[in-house]
């Protein structure tokens, strides 16, 4: 009887040490598989939402504490640059005055982890981003100074 327990414990420890061995072989190669980001990642254009406030007035075209929402079009090229148009609400007063009549320019950078940051240089903004879903969202947050801004951004054509 002892022998046979013996024989089974260690068939048991085998199977355990294999099945272990095989599972972080396993999960190894998946993480060799993984799909990383790239500038490229979000070609294409995107609707973006946005909200927040204004906390002390800075330089630039805010120019007075208050709340801000909107929309804009954003436009990445897959090379680092962007393009945009919005319509704002800066105090409860539309900026620009005329919706989507204010094209901007900026760039952008995305890393391997599908963290990212832009800059708008027409409108003085920087931003810290995160793309999720392989690219069909992203999640950003204003980065100056004095200011509490987020926003999400939805590929307009999700089928990619």
């Amino acid at each position: 009887m002892k022998r046979v327990g013996l024989w089974a414990a260690m068939g048991i420890g085998i199977c355990i040490t294999v099945g272990l061995l095989t599972v972080e072989s396993g999960y190894a190669e998946e993480k060799d598989h993984e799909r990383m980001c790239s500038n490229k990642t979000i070609e294409g254009a995107y609707g973006f939402s946005y909200s927040g406030q204004v906390l002390i007035a800075p330089t630039g075209p805010f120019t007075q504490a208050g709340p801000v929402a909107g929309v804009a079009m954003f436009t990445f090229d897959g090379r680092g640059g962007l393009t945009l148009v919005d319509h704002t609400l800066y105090n409860g007063f539309p900026f620009p005055s005329t919706p989507f009549s204010n094209e901007n320019t900026g760039t952008y950078s995305v890393n391997a982890d599908c963290t990212g940051t832009f800059v708008v240089e027409s409108l003085s903004l920087t931003a810290s981003m995160v793309i999720m879903e392989q690219g069909k969202i992203i999640h950003d947050v204003i980065t100056n100074n004095d200011t509490a801004i987020t926003a999400v951004g939805v590929r307009r054509d999700s089928s990619r």
